[in-house]
């Protein structure tokens, strides 16, 4: 797995955060933006912008190479396409 190394050690942070569901495409049309994510199972699920991924992670903003979620009602961050995550910065 290639996780980049963070702050406090750990090499799971990313897969913690996103429960092992990964972003694979997004699709940005006139109306609406979807992220198309790969869930732990194999399934390959699209999600609106503004919409639930699971209970506690809720998709904020798609862009080109990388979304915006937020945990809970307070942690955001950034997820891209190369299974990276970042904290917002500024939120």
């Amino acid at each position: 797995d290639s996780l980049n190394s963070n702050t406090d050690g750990s090499s799971g942070l990313s897969s913690s955060i996103m429960n092992n569901v990964k972003l694979v495409g997004t699709i940005g049309g006139e109306n609406k933006k979807i992220a198309v994510l790969s869930m732990p199972d194999g399934r390959v699920l699209k999600f609106e912008e503004n919409s639930y991924i699971t209970n506690e992670i809720f998709l904020m903003d798609v862009l080109t190479d990388l979304i915006i979620i937020k945990i809970g009602d307070k942690d955001e961050y950034e997820v891209y396409m190369n299974s990276q995550i970042k904290p917002r910065e500024g939120n």
